[in-house]
């Protein structure tokens, strides 16, 4: 599934390196006008081969350290924290 959402979100192939780990958080949608729970599995990835085409999306790097405060929810953060800092991404 994954594999799949990076084809068609970014046009690009991925191979798993490992996970990071999960998160649930909760947020508040003003727009909606309630409370949301988000659940979250993060991987260690890289790109493999030529892009394949446009995907949906742009692809924009971050600086994991620099540019934390620019991601919207908190387990995001995490994540790209986890994966700057030396953690093993367990092999599920």
């Amino acid at each position: 599934a994954v594999a799949r959402e990076v084809r068609e979100e970014l046009g690009r192939s991925v191979r798993l390196l490992g996970r990071l780990g999960e998160a649930v958080q909760y947020f508040y949608a003003g727009g909606e006008g309630r409370w949301q729970e988000l659940r979250a599995t993060f991987f260690r990835a890289e790109f493999v081969g030529e892009p394949l085409g446009a995907g949906e999306h742009e692809l924009h790097w971050l600086d994991a350290e620099r540019d934390l405060g620019l991601l919207y929810h908190a387990c995001h953060a995490w994540a790209a924290r986890a994966s700057t800092e030396g953690a093993r991404p367990s092999r599920e």
